[in-house]
């Protein structure tokens, strides 16, 4: 029997889904992502984000992120890994960071936790300089946001298809901080995705 991860009731497994063993959440809760798939393109680069950062996305990231919920890593994507890793075949995954002190304090890093069900090689090419939150940033300061990243010495990118990962896209200036600096690595391609993106109303 398995068990749901977000609301403990027992997963039962019926119609389409018959096949699928390695479901995590129920029905009733899946009902409540609302997946969007939309596709768009930042600083040329190919983008697609799965989900509108809706209070769904947002009350369960801050469980996984705020509230060390490990167990909720894999409830965003694993009805959807099998197509994403066809989608992504041969490209090698890098996270947008968080601070180190921040993946210290909760054990492990949530980006890297929840993309990792792909099953694509993980490379951590970037890290902040120091911590800082996006959110705490004024528009200039966001645009200057690359002076606040980095690669991490000794990595090597060349010839590879390079998949830029995050959680939440807000303003893209991170993304486009990220792209700019793996192009200066001469990869064979580049692509976004992004578990979320919040969409101006």
């Amino acid at each position: 029997m398995s068990t749901c991860k977000i609301c403990f009731e027992e997963i039962k497994i019926r119609g389409i889904n018959s096949f699928r063993k390695d479901l995590c959440i129920c029905q009733k809760c899946f009902n409540e992502f609302n997946p969007k798939f939309r596709k768009f393109k930042v600083d040329g680069v190919s983008a697609l984000s799965i989900f509108d950062y809706d209070e769904t996305i947002k009350k369960n990231l801050f469980l996984l992120k705020g509230c060390y919920d490990l167990e909720l890593a894999p409830v965003f994507l694993n009805r959807f890994r099998y197509e994403l890793k066809l989608m992504y075949r041969g490209y090698v995954i890098v996270p947008l960071p968080s601070s180190k002190e921040d993946d210290e304090l909760r054990g492990f890093n949530h980006v890297e936790e929840i993309f990792k069900i792909l099953n694509l090689k993980i490379i951590k090419a970037i890290s902040k300089k120091f911590k800082f939150k996006q959110s705490d940033l004024h528009k200039v300061e966001r645009e200057k946001i690359i002076d606040k990243l980095e690669l991490v010495d000794n990595i090597n990118l060349s010839g590879k298809k390079v998949l830029i990962v995050d959680d939440v896209m807000t303003t893209g200036s991170s993304i486009n901080a990220a792209i700019k600096l793996i192009k200066s690595k001469n990869p064979k391609k580049i692509k976004v995705l992004l578990l979320s993106r919040k969409i101006s109303k």
